[in-house]
């Protein structure tokens, strides 16, 4: 039966230097995650654990954009809406007010 010989890299960082431990578990000697390594046996790659406080932030943030684009599509709305009805508004001229139209002695 031939040998072969395997690499074990760290399921979490993926450091190849570890620390024998008792009951065929080993440290990695950078992050400290512990693994079991078992002979014979093929298993599928682990998934990385999924952090709730990144979602949450992750989700807050996408909030945040989504209140930011609704704001500031309504400032603009208002703005182009006043620029519309500032352009239609003349201003009154002063000779039409009824105190200049006195005649002068």
């Amino acid at each position: 039966m031939p040998i072969k010989v395997v690499e074990i890299n760290c399921p979490k960082c993926g450091a190849s230097a570890a620390i024998d431990m008792p009951h065929g578990l080993r440290a990695c000697k950078f992050c400290g995650t512990q693994y079991a390594v078992i002979r014979n046996v093929e298993t599928a790659p682990a998934e990385p654990p999924v952090d709730p406080d990144h979602e949450r932030q992750s989700r807050n943030l996408m909030v945040a954009i989504v209140i930011a684009c609704i704001f500031g599509g309504l400032l603009l709305a208002l703005a182009l809406a006043a620029a519309t009805m500032i352009k239609g508004v003349e201003a009154p001229s002063t000779n039409k007010h009824p105190f200049y139209n006195v005649p002068r002695r």
